[in-house]
């Protein structure tokens, strides 16, 4: 930066808009390969898959909300040595309201969830070694994830979501890194969906 008198020049407004650009295109690469793990993992075992995305969606539900309140107490009376120890003891409750929440948002989200899951169920497309009611569950699974994410009350979860997505892949070849591992992680498990049925424990389908 450069200030003298009334002369003042920025020299960084460009590159860090390019960058945050940069970096919200790349937590949305981030993000849809992760719905598309999901998706795969449905198809090799779709009770498992809907239960974490349940467990990530209280998970991140009871994180943000700690952390708004957190950030709240710290704007008002500033940090403290024992924030830590709050948080900690805050967390078991903030956890209980998260659980609440995503049970109470299930009717919403299983609403959300069910058009996109009855047109595959409709259309029953042609895919060689997956079944109809696999694909169907697998688009329910990964519609209801990405629709409960957009809620109001998850904001501060795409937040953290955003920032975790970006810090585990700095810079333009941590980013491909990442989206390869995730694509070929999908692609095996989705080898795998195609070759054995699914795993659908506790139940018996």
């Amino acid at each position: 930066d450069r200030d003298r008198g009334t002369d003042v020049v920025r020299w960084d407004e460009g590159p860090p808009a390019r960058a945050s650009r940069g970096r919200s295109a790349q937590a949305v690469a981030t993000a849809g390969a992760s719905l598309a793990l999901l998706g795969a993992t449905a198809l090799v075992a779709p009770v498992l898959a809907g239960v974490a995305a349940l467990v990530l969606l209280t998970t991140l539900r009871a994180v943000g909300r700690s952390s708004d309140r957190l950030r709240g107490r710290r704007e008002r009376r500033g940090g403290r040595r024992r924030d830590p120890a709050v948080v900690m003891l805050g967390a078991p409750w903030h956890l209980a309201l998260g659980a609440l929440d995503t049970v109470l948002s299930l009717p919403l989200l299983l609403a959300t969830a069910a058009l996109p899951a009855g047109v595959v169920w409709l259309a029953d497309p042609a895919l060689p070694g997956f079944e109809r009611l696999e694909l169907t569950v697998a688009t329910a699974t990964v519609v209801g994830l990405a629709t409960a994410l957009r809620r109001r009350a998850h904001e501060p979860s795409r937040r953290l979501l955003r920032s975790a997505l970006v810090t585990a892949s700095p810079g333009a070849a941590g980013a491909v890194a990442v989206l390869v591992a995730l694509a070929a992680i999908a692609a095996v498990l989705v080898a795998t969906a195609e070759r054995s049925p699914a795993y659908t424990w506790p139940f018996v389908l």
